[in-house]
């Protein structure tokens, strides 16, 4: 699992597949391909899901703000449309369909990073962390936001890094480790901050405004 993780991008290209002459991430990346000239908007799917965490991920978080997508998933961001999107991963085996909702696995996640270059890496996170922000559940004390929070936790812990420059963000994963606090989960909420806090303190500076009340708040 270490050689993985520190290595993902080497042992995907590296695995065979019993009775399968290729490379763990051949076969999705030819159905990928085989994709993009059927249904790009399903890639463009694919491509944002593979930065989430691998849990499901709410169907409304593309639709509630189709206008922080690119086309020509945006044109497919509502709900029926969507559902048809999805269904063209499910029908590659590339994704699995949950009530109102999608997931991809890890290996296939990591494959479609792999393949992404540089600049599609960078706008897909991107898009993610400004997704994510723009479904803010809203205060994270206030008992009525917890479900939004319960949907998005893992996805917002998962994409925390890729948000670090960006003050909507920010205030995202805070808001995350106050309501696992406020929702009774101290321990995960201090396992959240304590790093958060190191990796800010380093990227944003000790005086920052979001690092400074996140130290309060741990203490």
């Amino acid at each position: 699992l270490r050689r993985f993780r520190t290595q993902r991008a080497i042992l995907l290209a590296r695995g065979d597949v019993l009775g399968y002459h290729g490379r763990v991430d051949t076969a999705w990346a030819l159905s990928v391909e085989r994709l993009r000239a059927e249904d790009p908007a399903a890639v463009q799917l694919l491509e944002i899901a593979a930065f989430l965490a691998p849990e499901p991920i709410p169907l409304s978080l593309l639709s509630g703000h189709p206008e922080l997508l690119a086309e020509p998933l945006r044109d497919a961001a509502d709900p029926d449309a969507l559902a048809d999107t999805v269904g063209a991963l499910v029908g590659y085996s590339l994704a699995r369909r949950h009530p109102r909702a999608f997931q991809v696995h890890r290996l296939v996640q990591a494959a479609i990073r792999n393949q992404l270059p540089p600049d599609g890496q960078q706008a897909a996170a991107d898009r993610v962390v400004a997704l994510l922000a723009a479904a803010s559940p809203g205060d994270p004390e206030d008992p009525q936001s917890w479900a939004g929070y319960t949907e998005l936790t893992s996805h917002v812990l998962a994409t925390a890094p890729l948000g670090d420059h960006s003050p909507a963000g920010r205030q995202l994963v805070l808001d995350t480790a106050r309501y696992l606090h406020a929702h009774g989960d101290s321990d995960s909420s201090r396992a959240v901050g304590e790093p958060l806090l190191q990796r800010w303190r380093s990227v944003l500076g000790p005086d920052h405004p979001n690092a400074l009340p996140w130290r309060n708040d741990l203490g």
